[in-house]
């Protein structure tokens, strides 16, 4: 499914109505925007708020690691637990994709940071998808297959029956 299609499926965060090619609700007059090829498709509300804190933590606790000279026995930054999940996580993906016959399908990588996930699903055969995540400078580039957005999933900007009903799961076990 070529990205214009997911794009055709994109839905206003607040009220669900369709927000392409505007990237406008005419319903509740929310507006998004495209910001160096990524969507930034958001609630600006307290739940955001608690998604950007959320990032804040993470990079602060990351910057504390990376500039200690004498960090806690066996602490590791987010960062670095990255590379050392994803043995763990594709084994994951690899059975949930197994079970789920996602072949073809349309899927969304809930957190989805660099999106390698969504790659790993698109070389086995899923048609398009969506990459998620609160912090828009983990995101992938756009791609003809991967569409970038910068939400929360709490608030998924696209129509209701957009993805395949796939198991949703805690990649990183941190």
């Amino acid at each position: 499914m070529p990205v214009i299609n997911m794009l055709n499926k994109l839905a206003c965060p607040i009220c669900r109505q369709p927000i392409w090619p505007n990237l406008m609700c005419e319903r509740c007059q929310w507006i998004g925007i495209m910001r160096n090829g990524r969507l930034i498709l958001h609630r600006n509300d307290a739940s955001w708020e608690s998604c950007m804190a959320q990032v804040e933590a993470v990079n602060k606790i990351d910057a504390y690691a990376v500039n200690a000279t004498n960090m806690p026995a066996g602490y590791k930054p987010v960062s670095a637990c990255v590379s050392e999940a994803i043995d763990i996580n594709i084994k994951m993906i690899e059975r949930i994709y197994a079970k789920a016959n996602c072949n073809g399908g349309v899927f969304i990588d809930l957190g989805g940071s660099k999106g390698w996930a969504a790659e790993w699903l698109i070389e086995r055969g899923a048609a398009c998808g969506a990459v998620l995540d609160i912090d828009e400078s983990n995101l992938p580039d756009a791609r003809f297959n991967i569409v970038p957005i910068c939400a929360d999933g709490y608030h998924i900007p696209f129509l209701d029956k957009t993805f395949l009903s796939c198991p949703i799961l805690e990649r990183f076990p941190l």
